[in-house]
């Protein structure tokens, strides 16, 4: 709008009221204005909002995808320690080194059994994870997922351990010395057979193996499982 004299007809008798008329002009174009700059700076944080926000559902896309995948290939890469057969004699080791070979072959850098246990949880490996079973201490394998954190930045890893309960012949069962994926051991020849021994495997220094010894109800050695157990 442009308020000037040659817009406007005015009478004679309304010369007066000019400068309020301009006024009121200048007011009306100032408004038109203020609301032409509201409408672009509404048009600008609307697209703003509209990209913002789409960017925000990619990006979050984008890290789900990658965490999938971070996921996936943690569980595909990490070291599976395979069944260490105690049978075998430990060869290429000096003697005074092959108890701790063979504690970190069957404890994967735990040691002993109970830290194993404490770090470890066991699943079957022919994927079977509940406990409720039939047929689950008729599998062959189990398969130990152990937590170690790291020692430099304290974020934890993931190891697995396979571990054979019994041979993979036709018929054979497991070793009698511990249930399918239990903690604990127990003494076949004991009153209670199925109640927690309280041993743990150990080294022998005969034989140069590790295992469990089970025994007679008056404490004397009756059979050491040096595998399956």
């Amino acid at each position: 709008m442009v308020c000037d004299r040659r817009r406007l007809s005015l009478k004679a008798t309304d010369r007066h009221r000019w400068p309020l008329i301009v006024a009121v002009c200048h007011g009306l174009q100032v408004l038109a204005e203020r609301k032409s700059v509201e409408r672009h700076i509404n048009d600008f944080t609307l697209r703003f909002i509209s990209k913002w926000t789409w960017g925000v559902l990619i990006s979050c896309i984008l890290c789900g995808e990658l965490i999938f995948i971070g996921t996936f290939a943690e569980a595909a890469l990490s070291p599976v320690t395979g069944h260490t057969a105690s049978q075998v004699a430990i060869t290429g080791v000096v003697d005074c080194y092959k108890e701790d070979y063979a504690r970190a072959q069957e404890f994967i850098g735990f040691h002993d059994w109970r830290n194993f246990t404490a770090s470890c949880c066991c699943m079957s490996r022919s994927n079977s994870s509940s406990l409720e079973d039939p047929d689950f201490e008729t599998h062959a394998v189990e398969l130990w997922a152990c937590s170690r954190p790291s020692r430099s930045t304290g974020i934890s890893s993931v190891l697995y351990k396979e571990r054979h309960r019994r041979s993979l012949r036709p018929g054979s069962t497991i070793a009698p010395v511990r249930k399918f994926c239990s903690p604990h051991f127990r003494n076949p020849r004991s009153a209670n057979p199925d109640a927690d021994s309280g041993v743990e495997p150990v080294w022998d220094d005969a034989l140069e193996k590790l295992g469990v010894w089970t025994y007679f109800s008056n404490g004397t050695r009756d059979t050491f499982y040096d595998d399956y157990w």
